[in-house]
């Protein structure tokens, strides 16, 4: 019998396991597939690679860098033209500003939305946990802003719309400055401050590694070796106190799956948990993948690439200009990786492979100035992309955690909760695992 059995094999699943390992516990990881790693995928292809899900990660996804570095994995910094990031706005391509000065002198921006920037400390109303991220940033910075900037970010993070998104939940630090000073400026400057005093340095740039994203869940998955079982259906039962799981039992079970895929589980042992699980909205992304020769492509590929807000009335989303920024294909070749789909538009993953890939074409070649055709295209669909935050998301979650309390020996981990990112799901799969350990050893010591 083990300690702990895990179902779920994603970033946070495979975490949780590997850090119940190092504390001393026995652990079995269940997973539906036939590869580890969940969305964080990488696809080798003829002379070239995408990813089939996030394609890269920040410095600051702390966790993700202490992990990786952890378990033997070195984070590969992306090239400098990473740092560099446009818009496609009003017909073209323009870059976005890289710091204060740049914000006020940029064309994105009208003159009257840069006077609301200017004069943010100045207004009244910081933040509501039940704002939208439309209501906030309208107050906040003015409708220009959000439909020009705030818009497409909030597009290329979560696929979703700024008028349902949550401030609260989605957008934690900016909240918190408002909240906590009365504005996004004061805020920004009192952590600046207060990092300085501390003499914190963040880790700046765009990571993946050498061999892509996978790496990481490659290198967790061979440390865990036979405790982890691919391609097994699960049901879960109870035996007294003990979590029945295939041919495992444990008293303690870790649920680091989609959230209506938990609820399945949950349904005859948990069902308000399991009605309560069956909330969570996903947004539905296809990502297009295109192999290009570099010649072919008018547009420099000098920076991350550039995102599009939903003003520009086209269907896809943003596109990342990922052999710039790591080496993914063969020299003289480019590779593309664009997004449709979305909360705005979840009809796009039912489109055919073809209609997927002529839809970003046709729409990328006035943008970038595409000539011919691509050497090679990859579609992948994820009908559960990416769980939306709305305004009642933290209400939610604590009745969520109420009800986890309520079961024992269960424990969620996933990235509908506390964080999408990989490092945030990576922190909440540590977090779950130093849970367990303390109450295993507070039973021991009882015993």
């Amino acid at each position: 019998m083990a300690d702990v059995i895990v179902v779920g094999a994603g970033l946070s699943g495979l975490a949780a396991a590997h850090r119940l390992l190092t504390l001393g516990l026995d652990v079995r990881v269940l997973e539906r597939a036939s590869y580890a790693g969940g969305h964080v995928r990488t696809v080798q292809r003829d002379g070239w690679r995408h990813e089939a899900g996030p394609n890269s990660f920040l410095g600051s996804a702390t966790a993700m860098h202490a992990l990786a570095h952890e378990v033997g994995v070195e984070p590969l910094l992306a090239r400098p033209e990473a740092n560099k990031r446009y818009l496609f706005i009003d017909g073209k391509l323009q870059a976005l500003p890289g710091g204060p000065v740049s914000a006020i002198t940029t064309p994105l921006l009208p003159f009257g939305a840069k006077l609301r920037l200017l004069t943010e400390p100045l207004r009244r109303g910081g933040a509501e946990e039940t704002d939208s991220v439309r209501d906030f940033f309208d107050r906040r910075l003015g409708p220009e802003v959000t439909s020009r900037l705030v818009d497409a970010f909030v597009a290329g993070i979560y696929a979703g719309d700024v008028s349902r998104m949550g401030i609260a939940a989605s957008f934690p630090s900016v909240y918190a400055m408002a909240k906590e000073h009365g504005s996004i400026t004061r805020g920004a400057f009192a952590s600046m401050r207060k990092k300085g005093k501390k003499g914190q340095r963040k880790l700046r740039g765009t990571f993946s590694f050498a061999g892509g994203l996978a790496d990481l869940p490659n290198a967790l998955a061979k440390r865990l070796g036979d405790r982890l079982e691919l391609g097994v259906e699960v049901t879960i039962a109870r035996d007294g106190d003990e979590w029945v799981a295939g041919a495992h039992k444990a008293p303690e079970l870790v649920l680091a799956t989609p959230a209506d895929t938990a609820a399945a589980l949950l349904d005859r042992l948990a069902p308000e948990l399991a009605t309560g699980l069956r909330e969570v909205e996903y947004a539905p992304i296809a990502g297009v993948h295109l192999l290009r020769r570099s010649d072919s492509i008018r547009q420099p590929l000098d920076g991350f690439g550039f995102l599009i807000p939903r003003r520009e009335k086209v269907r896809t989303l943003g596109c990342i200009w990922s052999s710039a920024l790591f080496d993914v294909a063969k020299p003289g070749d480019a590779a593309l990786t664009s997004f449709i789909g979305g909360a705005l538009d979840p009809k796009a993953i039912d489109l055919s492979d073809a209609e997927l890939v002529g839809t970003v074409e046709r729409e990328l070649t006035p943008m970038m100035g595409l000539e011919g055709t691509p050497l090679d295209a990859a579609v992948v669909r994820q009908a559960r992309a990416i769980p939306q935050y709305g305004t009642g998301h933290l209400a939610w979650r604590g009745k969520i955690e109420s009800l986890v309390a309520k079961t024992p020996g269960l424990s969620l981990a996933s990235n509908y909760l506390d964080g999408i990112a990989m490092g945030d799901t990576i922190a909440r799969g540590e977090k779950v695992a130093q849970q367990i350990a303390a109450r295993r050893g507070a039973q021991a010591k009882a015993a």
